[in-house]
């Protein structure tokens, strides 16, 4: 059993309580540089977080990109955005005052909720990917029962179970006694405080270990997947193209369908967030153990860094998604255009990361190889049979003798 944690609350306010004013507090302990460096990091990671993935929630569920996108996948992608706008609202943004002042001003209820949510919206985001993997894998695999499993009533109350459990098992742990604390050595928030080892080494390793197996083995098996399907239809076309439409056209590169490419650029997105997520948090999980073996606290600049690291998580996500996914920067460009007045002065979306615009969103010049290339097979096909029946009817008996035409 670990000791208790320091009983650093006693009142609401951040003063001694034999010291007549938080103005006389703050002569006594002056705040320095480096606090103020650490309120501003955190102050500036909060605001991307909330205009991040507020931004993210608002273009993901956009009419206009419903079509390029399953239902499944974005209920689950709005989750997951939810979970990273709340980290941000509730969690980080907290910490700013903490970090200046080394005292938690906001009462000791304040304090037992905020751990209750920063531990639950933790465990959420890694639930959330790994929905996502398996939602993705499950359809690449067998693509029937990825439709059957991963319905949008399914998703939400998959999500749904996940965003309970989550929040159940932080209330259980957080709610006993002295089940909290004040980190003031990270990011100055209230996070659980775990008397038993057994219980932290559990809580992270459920947090970090089945979530990275669990995508990495499902995105690993799809690309895999995808690899050997591109490459048994190349062998294909190598085989039948040429009698088709001749060599010069059957050399030319295969290209993959408009829904193909969707599909392709959805799983690539999908597996970039999960990556940024196993990088991020890989630091503060193995510092998580290394603390619960030593029993004994982190240097705070570490301690900080690793766990902003951790945190930035809920920015990295939907930043990543919008970088990679041309086409959700265009449907989401197009509608603030035409919603919010100052968007083309403001956004820098308009300018060289995104291609012109049809009135539907599409793209103005798509790419026609694969669609030229199928027409002429179809209508060197056609002209074909259309001379063999030609032949056959021409094909007749004159005098006793047969005269071709």
């Amino acid at each position: 059993m670990r000791e208790a944690p320091a009983l650093w609350l006693q009142n609401g306010s951040c003063h001694h309580p034999l010291l007549e004013t938080d103005a006389e507090y703050l002569i006594n302990n002056p705040i320095q540089v480096e606090e103020v460096v650490r309120a501003l990091s955190l102050a500036i990671v909060s605001a991307l977080i909330l205009v991040t993935n507020s931004l993210f929630i608002f273009s993901i569920n956009l009419a206009e990109y419903h079509a390029w996108i399953p239902r499944s996948t974005r209920y689950l992608l709005t989750s997951l955005s939810v979970g990273h706008l709340l980290t941000g609202l509730l969690v980080t943004s907290w910490g700013v005052l903490p970090t200046l002042t080394e005292c938690w001003p906001y009462g000791r209820l304040a304090c037992q909720i905020q751990a209750i949510v920063r531990g639950a919206l933790r465990q959420q985001t890694a639930f959330s990917l790994v929905l996502l993997a398996m939602e993705r894998y499950v359809r690449q695999v067998n693509f029937e029962a990825g439709i059957s499993m991963f319905t949008p009533a399914l998703c939400l109350l998959y999500s749904g179970a996940t965003w309970l459990t989550s929040f159940c098992l932080y209330t259980i742990i957080v709610t006993k006694p002295d089940g909290y604390q004040l980190s003031y050595t990270a990011l100055a928030v209230c996070e659980p405080y775990y008397r038993s080892l057994r219980v932290l080494v559990v809580t992270s390793c459920l947090f970090y270990f089945p979530t990275t197996m669990v995508v990495m083995y499902c995105y690993g098996t799809i690309y895999s997947s995808q690899k050997l399907i591109m490459k048994n239809r190349q062998a294909l076309m190598k085989a039948t193209l040429p009698m088709l439409v001749g060599t010069s056209l059957a050399n030319q590169p295969l290209r993959l369908s408009e829904e193909a490419q969707n599909t392709e650029s959805l799983i690539r997105c999908l597996s970039a967030l999960s990556l940024a997520f196993i990088i991020v948090v890989t630091p503060w999980s193995i510092l998580q153990v290394i603390t619960s073996v030593t029993m004994e606290r982190p240097p705070a600049r570490v301690d900080f860094t690793v766990t902003l690291l951790a945190s930035s998580c809920s920015l990295l996500s939907p930043l990543m998604f919008w970088l990679l996914n041309p086409r959700l920067r265009r449907t989401a460009d197009t509608a603030l255009y035409h919603k919010v007045w100052c968007w083309s002065s403001l956004a820098c979306c308009s300018s060289g990361l995104v291609d012109p615009l049809s009135a539907d969103g599409r793209d103005v010049q798509p790419d026609l190889v694969a669609e030229k290339l199928w027409g002429e097979i179809l209508e060197r096909t056609a002209r074909i049979e259309r001379n063999g029946s030609e032949r056959n009817g021409c094909s007749r008996s004159h005098r006793g003798q047969e005269v071709d035409c």
